[in-house]
């Protein structure tokens, strides 16, 4: 039988529970939603013109991490563990590597981010990133 209407009730984001040695714990993400896909992907097309432009900008890059931790960062039940005021001190109280790999993984459920079957960048995202 077809699924109709009633499937978008239901919990149907991807999640991926992840070990942060830094911290000695692990902790759960999901998939973003495509409301908050597209403002991610907003902030990856600031990124990319800045950068296109000769005019990198670090702290846009990190702050751009640090949003999609705080949309994809949940509690068992499935509740964000940050709200946005939280950026600000995940930034300044974080690692970034923590900060990148808990972004990647988000963004790797959710397909913004593709990867090979060894976990390894795919070829696609290498030559955007180059």
């Amino acid at each position: 039988m077809a699924a109709g209407k009633e499937v978008l009730n239901k919990h149907t984001l991807k999640t991926s529970v992840i070990h942060i040695v830094s911290w000695g714990d692990d902790v759960l993400v999901r998939e973003l939603t495509g409301k908050e896909a597209v403002s991610i992907n907003q902030g990856a097309l600031e990124i990319q013109r800045d950068v296109q432009a000769g005019k990198p900008n670090a702290q846009r890059m990190l702050r751009w991490q640090a949003e999609t931790v705080a949309a994809g960062w949940i509690n068992e039940d499935g509740t964000n563990v940050l709200e946005a005021a939280d950026i600000e001190t995940l930034i300044t109280q974080t690692g970034q590597s923590t900060i990148e790999l808990l972004a990647r993984e988000i963004r790797i459920l959710t397909g913004i981010q593709r990867v090979d079957e060894n976990g390894k960048d795919s070829p696609v995202e290498d030559a955007k990133k180059n």
